[in-house]
């Protein structure tokens, strides 16, 4: 994408965040924004819900297969066992990949506590 090249050009960011599963060829582009020296956070977000586990699990390993420097997840939860889901894969993730680096969050007023306690089951915010 043009405008995360002139990012990357500009020496100015720290990070570019490519939304993984929206944006063509995403495993290239991410490769092609490292090489130019900027770190990369691959991210999928679900502004509607949040996922069962296995597709928790799985859209993270999709993600970390592109080998950006962190990957991230956020959803939005309808209720707090959206939020111990959510939680749970974290630590499951983490704990399997325990050196990818990892970002997880659930949205909104009920999943604020994700965002507080993310650290402990594994997310590095």
């Amino acid at each position: 994408m043009k405008c995360f090249a002139f990012a990357a050009e500009s020496k100015v960011v720290d990070f570019i965040d490519v939304e993984y599963f929206y944006t063509e060829d995403a495993d290239n582009e991410i490769e092609h924004l490292q090489k130019m020296g900027t770190k990369v956070i691959t991210s999928h977000h679900d502004f509607h819900e949040t996922p069962s586990s296995n597709v928790l699990f799985m859209l993270l390993e999709q993600m970390k297969h592109s080998n950006a420097d962190i990957v991230k997840l956020a959803v939005m939860p309808q209720s707090t066992e959206d939020v111990l889901r959510l939680l749970g894969e974290t630590n499951h993730f983490h704990k399997r990949y325990p050196e990818q680096p990892l970002i997880t969050m659930a949205m909104g007023e009920v999943g604020m506590i994700s965002r507080i306690s993310g650290e402990v089951f594994g997310s590095c915010v």
